[in-house]
């Protein structure tokens, strides 16, 4: 098990991230390619999702790593914090009316 690696500065933990999600993916490439030369499709049926799951969480790193270079990390750090707050209110039912 990997240990746990904060890091020190915002986009560090990201990049550990990504690190963490790229590694697998080739490997499970060449999984799938061997389930399906021995004709095992069940098995490739679960490593398939699990491959699209990766590529989908290293998309959304790609992405987020873009968004910091294209408006800055003040700025990024800015939405994120509103997301953040949207996201608290609306599992907390508050809807911004006084009562």
């Amino acid at each position: 098990m990997d240990p746990v690696n904060p890091g020190d500065h915002v986009e560090e933990p990201l990049k550990i991230q990504y690190d963490y999600e790229t590694r697998p993916v080739a490997d499970l490439q060449n999984y799938l390619k061997r389930c399906n030369d021995k004709r095992d499709f069940g098995t490739k049926e679960q490593l398939d999702e699990i491959l699209v799951e990766s590529e989908e969480q290293v998309d959304w790193l790609e992405t987020q790593f873009n968004r910091i270079q294209d408006i800055g990390i003040q700025n990024y750090l800015t939405e994120h914090m509103h997301e953040s707050l949207k996201s608290s209110q609306i599992s907390s039912g508050y809807d911004g009316l006084p009562n």
